[in-house]
């Protein structure tokens, strides 16, 4: 391997790595600061927005979020509302997801120097030179755009940044990703109540390599691993959970987990999680919760089960009890993890 492919290949394994270490608002950042050491540029935008159309038929792209790089906060939201049919480099990058673009890649450097998107914003923030990725997430209809810009006129993005770009930059968008489930996962939810909410499966994830060995992982992915496998100890996975990962299968279930697997190159996302929820509680106390989340009172579940009010309030304390819970609403999605 060159030296160059196995700097960049460690470079991509600290930005998957960050993904579980860095805070999530500073996460855009430092996967830039990675990119910037093969890419040089001056001032970089990421932004992740949706398209939409205006009254007047123009595109608008709603954004969501926004990292901004040594650049005036004004410059990518003008891009993105009044020189939106202005910017070619955009327009190509939707064209053709996950392909870097610069300005020359879409019109001649003279002609897009005479236009109103330099004379009237460009220029005036040392921008000269711009090259531009697009990734789109379908399923969700998301849209992230890194741009890197140069503010050197005789300094041009070669075709080897653009090739830097393309590699660094997929890698990038998956991780962030990726790190904002992290987040979600962290941070303990709270329910419309605004109590907070407890998952009753435990679940882990982990990045592995070609090999199995794991790069990164979150807690739980060491705890829930362990249950299922008491004799593991890492760092590479257990040899059927190799095997499972080495079949290209996106979802199995071994030794008690259910697994699945998301693509990457070079490495590949592991979520575990228990199969078997329902053990926490017994046939009856499903029951209760049941008719309890369907709005009967303590009175008339025991009517209808034939046993005393006391009875079913001491079961309903079980219940919350064994889940960690406190709260009706919180039983009531509790419930669904287990019975779905």
């Amino acid at each position: 391997m060159s030296e160059i492919k196995q700097s960049i290949n460690c470079t991509i394994s600290e930005i998957y790595g960050a993904s579980f270490l860095v805070q999530i608002d500073e996460f855009r950042a430092f996967s830039l600061s990675r990119i910037k050491g093969y890419v040089h540029f001056d001032s970089a935008v990421w932004a992740t927005f949706r398209q939409r159309w205006g009254d007047d038929g123009l595109e608008i792209g709603d954004i969501h979020s926004l990292e901004i790089i040594d650049q005036d906060p004004v410059v990518p939201q003008q891009f993105g509302s009044k020189y939106t049919a202005d910017d070619r480099i955009r327009a190509h990058a939707i064209a053709e997801p996950g392909r870097p673009f610069r300005i020359e890649d879409t019109m001649a450097l003279s002609e897009f120097r005479k236009g109103r998107l330099y004379q009237e914003l460009c220029r005036h923030h040392g921008i000269e030179h711009a090259m531009g990725t697009i990734h789109y997430d379908q399923s969700l209809d998301l849209i992230d755009f890194v741009v890197l810009w140069r503010a050197d006129r005789g300094s041009p993005f070669s075709d080897k940044d653009r090739e830097l770009k393309e590699v660094l930059t997929l890698h990038a968008v998956k991780a962030w990703r990726h790190r904002q489930l992290v987040s979600f996962d962290q941070t303990p939810a709270q329910l419309s109540d605004g109590s907070a909410y407890a998952p009753v499966i435990a679940q882990g994830r982990a990045l592995l390599d070609a090999r199995g060995v794991i790069s990164a992982a979150d807690v739980a992915f060491a705890r829930v691993l362990s249950q299922a496998f008491p004799d593991w100890r890492g760092p590479d996975v257990p040899a059927v959970v190799q095997d499972f990962m080495k079949s290209g299968a996106a979802v199995g279930e071994i030794g008690g987990l259910m697994l699945k697997a998301l693509s990457g190159d070079p490495f590949r996302l592991l979520v575990i999680s228990t199969t078997d929820p329902s053990t926490p509680l017994s046939d009856a106390e499903i029951e209760v919760a049941r008719l309890f989340i369907a709005g009967m009172s303590n009175s008339r579940i025991a009517a209808r089960r034939g046993v005393s009010p006391s009875t079913v309030r001491n079961q309903i304390a079980s219940i919350y009890t064994k889940l960690g819970i406190h709260s009706k609403v919180e039983l009531a999605n509790a419930m669904r993890e287990l019975t779905s």
